[in-house]
């Protein structure tokens, strides 16, 4: 990092950055940052970056920032998720950057404009970053905030299956109304009995229809 990576002026929640400083820790920057309370404070570049630093510690921050929380939560998501798509180091950089996964403009270089668009969106505490279409870019347009479930219905790995002109995964079958077997039971007719996909949701009985030759 270097000393114009953060331009003094430039605000992180409560804390305004006031000048750099004469000392790095390895590759950090420090910088001098006074608090909204009036403290003033050192603090590496870094942690401002990536940690969700957003204060001297005093209780003006719950005070001014009721979502504090969220907002580093947020931040460490957008650090994830830039990593994962540009830095060839990361242990996930394969399935992501390294298959051609990018980031949209507006998000890659603003954390504010992810913010933004988190909080419309539907941002939880509980909710995880998923993209819409798993061999689409980051972008507002595909992505959406997505429970552990629906995140491991949207894997490459999953199967999906067609029926009536509709695409689903297995799991997302057996909880449609027309379904009229148990998901074990709709497993097994297709991986295991070789069933079509709609005769498997349909037929109530568990041995296989008969087809005659016309």
């Amino acid at each position: 990092m270097t000393k114009n990576d953060i331009p003094i002026g430039q605000r992180f929640g409560q804390l305004t950055i006031l000048r750099h400083l004469d000392r790095c820790s390895g590759n950090n920057q420090y910088f001098a940052a006074r608090c909204d309370c009036g403290r003033e404070i050192e603090v590496q570049g870094s942690h401002l970056l990536y940690s969700g630093i957003i204060s001297c510690g005093c209780a003006c921050t719950r005070r001014t920032d009721p979502m504090h929380r969220s907002t580093r939560r947020l931040r460490l998501t957008w650090r994830h998720m830039i990593n994962r798509c540009t830095d060839p180091d990361n242990q996930d950089y394969t399935g992501y950057g390294g298959r051609g996964i990018a980031i949209c403009p507006e998000w890659l270089s603003n954390f504010g404009a992810f913010k933004e668009w988190a909080l419309a969106n539907g941002y939880q505490d509980d909710l995880s970053l998923d993209r819409i279409d798993n061999d689409g870019n980051y972008s507002p347009a595909n992505c959406r905030w997505a429970t552990i479930t629906q995140q491991n219905r949207n894997t490459r790995r999953v199967r999906r299956l067609t029926a009536f002109g509709e695409t689903k995964t297995l799991s997302e079958w057996a909880e449609d109304p027309r379904c009229q077997v148990s998901y074990s039971a709709l497993h097994q007719r297709i991986t295991t009995l070789g069933w079509g996909i709609e005769a498997a949701l349909l037929n109530k009985k568990h041995e296989r229809p008969q087809f005659r030759a016309a």
